[in-house]
């Protein structure tokens, strides 16, 4: 088979990964990465086939028609140029909508339900659309999974612990925090970085240890790093899952990084503002926080005074990366 991968962010690629990992060896495989922070960097260290930049991620709403209508004209060339028997991506309406145009097959994932717009344009134009089944929508072309997409890397996961002495931290004894940018459509309205000042200030007075992890462009990166008990990840880590897995709370702006943690039973506090049906199950679960502005400074103050570790928790997950393989090769042939 011929396999395109249109990778769009960090999370995606850590999506993809073992996925191309297992099918390169038997498979011609196709992976566009758009330029977005240090995902080229962190793509060379994490695939071992070349991959091609294609785009940027934009600021601006101009920028991002102009993105969008150049992705989708290589998309197109692409598919014409090299024809491929499938293409996939998360979230990635481009590769639906070139796929349409040009009658070619795509398997799109996706799990964020609130985001209408991005929602139905994969919905209308992949011919599967695969999604976690608590979101609870069924459909022609849906296809459902009993699992999350972060499952797809962090599913029998094994944390590092001497990765600890790299940061001069303890097990338990620091917290983590991630600080996400405003130029994700779906994150334009977050207000959250209003509330990271105050956070930072309850840690650094109760002299608790901070690594944080800033997402290039937030505004509070200047704020982070005038802090002596916060230490700034670089952008992209392999050492991240491991540092939330043995953090003793996450805090994030970010939904993905706050699923993480809490998938790796880790207690997370989600202050990003968005009501996600996707969250709700590890919410009723305890693993996942999301309280309102007035209640975020007690919720870590009760968290930095419980022993909390869900990692033991009984679940019946689905391993995502064997399904997005078996999504994949049902085209085969």
């Amino acid at each position: 088979m011929r396999i395109l991968f249109d990778i769009l962010h960090p999370a995606h690629l850590n999506f993809y990964k073992k996925t191309i990992r297992n099918l390169q060896a038997e498979h011609d495989i196709t992976v566009l990465i758009r330029h977005r922070g240090d995902l080229v960097d962190f793509a060379k260290k994490e695939i071992s086939i070349p991959f091609k930049v294609v785009g940027k991620h934009y600021g601006s709403r101009i920028g991002k028609l102009f993105g969008l209508f150049h992705r989708i004209a290589y998309l197109i060339w692409e598919g014409w140029k090299n024809p491929y028997d499938v293409a996939t991506s998360h979230g990635g309406f481009y590769v639906s909508i070139a796929s349409w145009i040009t009658g070619k097959r795509s398997v799109v994932f996706y799990d964020n339900a609130e985001y209408k717009l991005l929602f139905f344009l994969c919905r209308r134009f992949s011919s599967k659309f695969m999604i976690p089944q608590l979101l609870g929508i069924t459909g022609k072309n849906i296809g459902t999974f009993n699992g999350y997409k972060e499952l797809a890397y962090l599913n029998r996961f094994k944390p590092e612990k001497e990765i600890l002495k790299k940061y001069g931290v303890q097990k338990k004894k620091y917290v983590f925090i991630r600080q996400i940018a405003h130029i994700s459509l779906d994150y334009w309205s977050d207000d959250s970085s209003q509330n990271m000042k105050t956070i930072l200030d309850s840690l650094y007075e109760n002299k608790v240890s901070v690594i944080a992890s800033v997402e290039e462009g937030a505004a509070q990166i200047s704020e982070f790093r005038e802090f002596d008990n916060i230490y700034v990840l670089p952008e992209s880590t392999s050492d991240m899952h491991t540092l939330l897995c043995y953090a003793k709370c996450v805090i994030s702006s970010g939904d993905t990084v706050a699923r993480e943690a809490a998938l790796l039973g880790t207690p997370a506090i989600y202050i990003g503002g968005r009501d996600m049906k996707i969250n709700s199950e590890l919410m009723n679960l305890g693993r996942l926080n999301c309280p309102d502005v007035t209640e975020i400074i007690p919720t870590l103050k009760r968290m930095l005074c419980e022993e909390k570790d869900f990692s033991q928790q009984n679940t019946d997950w689905d391993d995502t990366t064997d399904v997005i393989i078996q999504e994949l090769i049902k085209y085969d042939g």
